[in-house]
């Protein structure tokens, strides 16, 4: 089991030209993610979390809380 803490942003619009209708956001995300072998070369990943949006040019209590799901095949 693995917890860690992330930040992503997103772009909504190409070259940073946000708009007002689709501004860029500021993505803060807690998550817990477990690995699961399946073989000497292969594991299931699967998690969950938190993530927390806010736009561009918002104070971040404006921003919206919504649940993360994670799923994947991870390669050795």
């Amino acid at each position: 089991m693995s917890p860690d803490i992330g930040y992503r942003f997103r772009d909504n619009k190409p070259l940073f030209k946000q708009t007002e209708e689709e501004p860029n956001q500021h993505m803060l995300e807690a998550r817990l993610i477990l690995g699961i072998p399946l073989s000497e070369k292969l594991s299931l990943i699967l998690g969950a979390g938190l993530t927390r949006i806010f736009d561009c040019g918002k104070h971040i209590d404006t921003g919206n809380t919504s649940p993360l799901f994670i799923a994947g095949l991870e390669f050795f």
